[in-house]
Order: structure tokens, then sequence, then C-alpha cells
């Protein structure tokens, strides 16, 4: 018998997962949802350069929009615009394709940004 009044609500899902491109090269894959609507994600593209892990760049949601860091460049984040008209799983999809399609590039942004602040430039 079901009571009036309560509505079953659906449980939050977080999805973790790790994606590897390479040896020593991931990304770190984190999604919030709700009844499959997308809450929140962020995902973390990660390189091991001269035997440590960097974070290169990363996406995610975390300052109430969706906005990128890109570890090579000075400055916090960047926001994002029209990155799926207000659909996080657009978005999202959107912005993990960019990580798919220019990991390499953005390594080697990265491996110089580090060779110039080894040399205090």
């Amino acid at each position: 018998m079901r009571k009036e009044g309560r509505e079953r609500k659906a449980a939050q899902e977080v999805v973790d997962r790790t994606v590897r491109f390479a040896p020593g090269e991931e990304a770190d894959l984190k999604i919030v949802r709700k009844g499959g609507e997308f809450l929140s994600f962020g995902i973390n593209y990660r390189t091991l350069l001269a035997g440590r892990w960097h974070n290169v760049i990363r996406y995610d949601t975390a300052h109430g929009c969706v906005h990128v860091h890109r570890f090579w460049k000075e400055g916090w984040f960047e926001e994002i615009e029209d990155t799926g008209e207000g659909d996080l799983k657009k978005a999202f999809d959107g912005c993990f394709e960019d990580v798919i399609a220019n990991w390499s590039d953005y390594k080697k942004r990265m491996a110089a940004a580090l060779g110039r602040r080894r040399n205090g430039d």
C-alpha cells in the first residue's frame, strides 16, 4: 500500500573512473547524476613527465559553471561558453572529446611550461 504525499526520489549516482590513453597518460572522470541527469562533472587529464604525475588540463563544474583549468598557463580558470546549451551531459561529452582529440598537444604544452619554469622564465 502506497502512502499518499510521499514520492520516491531517485538517488544520486557518483561515477569515478580512470581512462588510460597510453602508458603514462590518464584522465580521471567524475560524474554526479540523478535519474540520468548530469548534476556535475570533472575531467582531469594528467601525464607522467620525468617520473612525476602532472595535471595538464581539467574541465569541471565546481565553480558553478563549466570551465577549464589549463595548467601550463598562468591564471586560475577560464569559463567556457556554449558547451551544451545548459545540458551538462552534452558539455561533458564535448569536453571529454576535446581531451581525447588533443591530449598529445596538451602534453607538449605542459612539458614546455615545465621546462620554462625550471629555467626561471
